[in-house]
């Protein structure tokens, strides 16, 4: 397991960690910049689609997995790396079944991001689940982390009183 910190905003002193995961669209109130993404001393990024507050159907899942290849082309991403979609506290298996579909066939991987309760509940053709249980307690991420859970959200910013959010995720995750 790999540190990895999130934001909505990019933080001002971000940590020297594995990763940094941050938003390239959907419904997030800030996405991130090509030279913010540029300013984070990581090895790897995670970049994030917000589709909490989409409908569950085919079409809103075409809509946003076009405009997710078009983030990441304008930032340059290349194929083969994972890409988180935020769903928050909704289970919405059509929707992210569409999503995960553009994205596969242009070589990208779905993660999809979620309360540990909701996102569990997704069905099993979902391979990669980011669980947030904001424990406090690393142990206990690091044993949530089995099977579909491939990374665990922790700790949030205000436990740690800093701007960022803090997860655990498997090195074997293939990041930006």
């Amino acid at each position: 397991m790999r540190y990895m910190y999130d934001a909505s905003t990019p933080p001002l002193e971000p940590p020297h960690w594995y990763a940094c995961a941050g938003y390239i669209g959907g419904g997030t109130p800030r996405v991130w910049t090509k030279a913010e993404w540029d300013a984070q001393p990581t090895v790897k990024r995670l970049p994030i689609w917000t589709g909490a507050g989409r409908p569950d159907t085919e079409e809103a899942g075409q809509e946003d997995g076009g405009n997710i290849l078009h983030a990441l082309r304008d930032l340059g991403v290349p194929a083969g790396v994972t890409v988180a979609l935020d769903m928050e506290t909704e289970v919405k298996p059509i929707y992210a079944e569409t999503v995960g579909y553009a994205l596969a066939i242009n070589s990208y991987h779905l993660l999809i991001y979620g309360s540990f309760s909701y996102v569990t509940k997704y069905p099993t053709i979902f391979p990669s689940l980011w669980a947030a249980d904001w424990s406090d307690n690393e142990q206990e991420a690091i044993d949530q982390a089995e099977g579909r859970i491939v990374a665990v959200q922790w700790r949030s910013a205000g436990e740690i009183g800093r701007e960022f959010d803090m997860s655990l995720i498997e090195q074997n995750v293939p990041l930006w």
